[in-house]
């Protein structure tokens, strides 16, 4: 089966990990940060806590709606993109991705968690 290989549960720990990671935020500067702040951060970006990117993914992943090659960065990129509405160069500056590939995956996760209901 194709989907065997997309992770189904990614825990709201990595989903924080991988938020701060998309701000470019060092590890060892990450764990000098409280829990507390470190979770304030990830809503003021995210618009949500961890724990709830946590089941908007496995709702998402559960219906196979998504490419092979979709990853947790990538339903990321639409929240951040849903909570700020940036312009494309931003938001793909803060990923790490190109404007176009950005765009893809923001808009793909957008529309298949719309349509599954997620949100």
């Amino acid at each position: 089966m194709p989907w065997a290989n997309i992770p189904n549960r990614v825990s709201s720990e990595e989903f924080l990990c991988l938020g701060e990671r998309f701000f470019h935020l060092r590890q060892h500067s990450a764990n000098s940060l409280t829990m507390r702040t470190r979770l304030i951060r990830f809503k003021g970006a995210f618009g949500i806590t961890p724990g709830i990117v946590e089941h908007i993914w496995y709702c998402i992943k559960r219906h196979h709606t998504l490419p092979i090659n979709a990853k947790p960065d990538h339903l990321l990129c639409a929240l951040f993109f849903m909570k700020c509405y940036n312009s494309e160069s931003i938001g793909a500056s803060l990923a790490g991705l190109d404007e176009k590939a950005y765009r893809k995956w923001t808009w793909l996760v957008m529309v298949m968690s719309v349509a599954q209901r997620v949100f």
